[in-house]
C-alpha cells in the first residue's frame, strides 16, 4: 500500500467536530458568539476513545476496515486499523508535529510531519498541525484560516460562515439549533468544490453532540471515505496514547 493511502485515512480520521447541546436563541449570532459557544464546549474535553469502521472509495479501490482511536488534548493520538478477523494492518501515531505510520502489512514505518512539503501537497496548507488538533478535539475555530474577507449566512436550519482567501472559499455550516458543525466545504476559484465533509448521526454524550458518522468527498480525485464510530467515551483515557516503535522494518521519511 502506498504512503498516500494512509495519509488519506489520516486526514479523514481527523475531521470530527461537536458542540454544546444547549439550545441557542433564534436571534442572529455574530461570528464571535459562534466561536465562543464552541470553545465553551471543547474545554470540557481532555481525552476520548472510540472504535468503529472506515469505508474507503479510492478511485477503483473499495475497502473497509475496523478502527480504534485514542486521543489526548496534549496533541497526542493513536489510531489503529484492523482487517478481517481483527488482524492489525497499520497504526498511526500523532505527537505534536510528528506523524508515524506503521504499515504492518508491508513492514514499513513511514515518518513525516504536518509541516513537511509532501504533507502540504496532500492537504490544504491551512490545515496545519494546530488546525488538525483543533479538529480532533472539536475546538475548531474558522478564524485560524487567514482570509481576505468573510461573511455569515443564516437560514432556518443552518448558520454558514464563508471565508475567502486567494481565490479559495471555505464554507463552515453549523446546525442553527445546537450549533454543531454539520459540513465543511473547500472550493477553489470560488466555483469548484474540491473537498466536502459532512457530519451526521449525532449522539448526545454528557451534554455534548458528537457525530458518529462522517462522509469525506474529494472531488478533485473522485475519492470518498465514510467513517462510522461507536462506543465513544469522553475523558476516560487515563494514560498517554503509547506507540511501540517497530524494529527491523523499512523506514520511509516522507
Amino acid at each position: 500500500m502506498k504512503s498516500h493511502f494512509y495519509i488519506s485515512i489520516l486526514f479523514s480520521l481527523l475531521i470530527f467536530s461537536c458542540s454544546p447541546s444547549k439550545k441557542i436563541s433564534t436571534e442572529l449570532l455574530s461570528f464571535e458568539e459562534i466561536i465562543k459557544l464552541n470553545e465553551s464546549n471543547s474545554k470540557r474535553i481532555e481525552s476520548y476513545t472510540a472504535n468503529g469502521r472506515i469505508k474507503l472509495g479510492l478511485r477503483n479501490l473499495q475497502m473497509s476496515f475496523d478502527i480504534s482511536i485514542q486521543a489526548k488534548k496534549n496533541q497526542k493520538a493513536l489510531i489503529e486499523i484492523y482487517g478481517p478477523f481483527g488482524l492489525s494492518i497499520a497504526t498511526i501515531y500523532l505527537n505534536g508535529d510528528s506523524i508515524y505510520i506503521n504499515n504492518e502489512f508491508r513492514e514499513q514505518l513511514i515518518i513525516t510531519r504536518f509541516s513537511s512539503d509532501k504533507m502540504k501537497r496532500v492537504i490544504p496548507p491551512e490545515l496545519d498541525s494546530h488546525m488538525i488538533y483543533s479538529l480532533l478535539f472539536w475546538d475548531f475555530n474558522p478564524s485560524f484560516i487567514e482570509s481576505d474577507s468573510s461573511t455569515i449566512k443564516f437560514s432556518d436550519s443552518e448558520i454558514c460562515v464563508f471565508k475567502f482567501s486567494n481565490d479559495k472559499k471555505y464554507n463552515f455550516c453549523y446546525d442553527s439549533k445546537n450549533l454543531y458543525l454539520s459540513s465543511f466545504i473547500y472550493e477553489d476559484d470560488f466555483l469548484k468544490s474540491l473537498i466536502r465533509v459532512d457530519f451526521e448521526e449525532f449522539v448526545n454524550i454528557d451534554g455534548i453532540f458528537f457525530p458518529t458518522k462522517l462522509k469525506f468527498q474529494n472531488n478533485g480525485t473522485d475519492e470518498n471515505i465514510i467513517i462510522s464510530l461507536k462506543n465513544v467515551k469522553l475523558n476516560s483515557l487515563q494514560n498517554e496514547p503509547y506507540f511501540d516503535m517497530p524494529e527491523n522494518v523499512e523506514v520511509i521519511i516522507w
